[in-house]
């Protein structure tokens, strides 16, 4: 008898399929595995869309008030160019030789009787540190009178160190010093009680520091024979320190 074992053996095995030929693409689209969609759990969040609108509040506020600002800016510059140019167009009509004062005596005192020269103009006070300086001013004026110099001092209480009256400091300074300089009556320097002169000088000559207020005694402004304020002193500087400026003006 013939054994058949191996031939049921053969039947019993089924082929196994070859699935390495097929294409994904054709697996239909309800065999796929689903895929889950992420979570948008930030955009849900409450706390970070308040902070997306505080931001954007705030960006809104600072833009307005950015142009707010630059609106008045605009218009305050403008104003002050405006207010610039009005005291420019003043200044340049005025010169040193339209003021008038009055002298120690209380007699009037024409700036235009100086048309011509070189002029120091000087704000003093007998009690000061810098008062020596009278001496100083006296030697320059009597050494260079002759060449056409002349000085201006204008005594001044604005520091609380001037006599009282004007008699006083004229008995001071000729009986101290000897001087034969013109003084006059005793003025404010700064503020709306400033005398004109002053006024004047200050605006065309400002100090270092940019303020047209006078600091101290003794500073001093020095005017060209054509009657332009050319340069301004500060206490410190002696007469005999500026004199050589003096000196070229005067040829």
């Amino acid at each position: 008898m013939e054994d058949t074992r191996s031939d049921d053996k053969h039947i019993d095995e089924k082929p196994k399929s070859d699935t390495s030929h097929i294409d994904e693409n054709h697996i239909s689209d309800d065999k796929r595995p689903v895929e889950k969609p992420a979570s948008n759990t930030k955009q849900n969040d409450p706390k970070i869309n308040l902070g997306y609108k505080l931001i954007f509040t705030i960006s809104l506020l600072v833009s307005i008030l950015s142009y707010i600002y630059c609106t008045n800016f605009s218009t305050l510059d403008s104003d002050r160019k405006i207010h610039l140019q009005n005291a420019e167009l003043e200044l340049s009509q005025t010169s040193i030789y339209s003021f008038t004062a009055s002298d120690i005596k209380f007699s009037p005192f024409n700036f235009d009787s100086l048309k011509g020269k070189v002029v120091l103009i000087v704000n003093v006070a007998s009690e000061c540190g810098f008062t020596s300086q009278y001496g100083g001013l006296q030697k320059m004026y009597v050494d260079l009178k002759g060449r056409g110099f002349e000085i201006i001092a204008f005594p001044s209480d604005q520091f609380s160190q001037e006599l009282d009256t004007e008699q006083e400091i004229y008995d001071f300074c000729t009986s101290t010093f000897g001087v034969t300089f013109p003084l006059m009556a005793k003025v404010q320097l700064n503020g709306n009680k400033a005398h004109p002169i002053y006024k004047y000088l200050t605006k065309v000559k400002p100090s270092m520091l940019g303020t047209n207020s006078v600091k101290w005694n003794f500073e001093k402004f020095l005017i060209d024979r054509k009657g332009n304020v050319v340069e301004r002193y500060s206490s410190i500087v002696t007469p005999e320190k500026l004199r050589p400026d003096v000196e070229g003006l005067l040829g």
